[in-house]
């Protein structure tokens, strides 16, 4: 009963009861609502897309960023994995997106392309569009990503969690 209802609470849109759910789990798979959950997909030509995500371990001793940056065939151009000190997890959020913009505007092959910076973190997106939201401590970083980003005309856009598993694998890898 517990798996039906969380299962109709993660995919609200699906049409089988949890009834049947529970009595025939594979009900649940054929449902037509499931083509509707969100994958991660190229961006459009002339775009970069930079996929980011922070992570801390549990102890929260380290954290570790990482990030993958791809053209719109979906090929990878370059990623990063790296190792931060301590500090709270939405500050290991800011400095992946941080690193990944930095990334870009270095490489060459990034040079005449606009970004896509997408992440799992609402805070931090909630926080570029309207910095007067941003508690003191994070102003500056928010500043210098809004600087990279209007450098590179960076479309900010928040993504699912699911949809952003290889960049939370290379946050989590950096941890080490």
């Amino acid at each position: 009963m517990r798996l039906a209802s969380w299962y109709k609470a993660v995919y609200p849109a699906v049409t089988a009861s949890i009834e049947s759910i529970m009595n025939n789990p594979a009900c649940a798979d054929q449902s037509p609502s499931l083509a509707s959950v969100q994958v991660w997909s190229a961006p459009p030509l002339g775009f970069l897309k930079l996929n980011f995500d922070g992570a801390m371990a549990i102890n929260g001793n380290a954290g570790g960023i990482g990030g993958i940056i791809r053209n719109h065939l979906g090929v990878v151009i370059s990623s990063y994995s790296n190792r931060i000190s301590a500090g709270p997890a939405i500050m290991a959020e800011l400095l992946a997106l941080k690193f990944g913009l930095n990334l870009v505007n270095s490489l060459d092959e990034c040079k005449n392309f606009r970004i896509i910076a997408e992440g799992d973190c609402k805070l931090i997106f909630d926080w570029i569009s309207n910095p007067s939201l941003c508690p003191h401590q994070f102003q500056n970083l928010i500043q210098e990503i809004v600087v990279l980003g209007v450098q590179k005309g960076c479309c900010f856009r928040l993504i699912p969690r699911h949809v952003n598993t290889e960049a939370d694998s290379l946050a989590k890898r950096g941890i080490g």
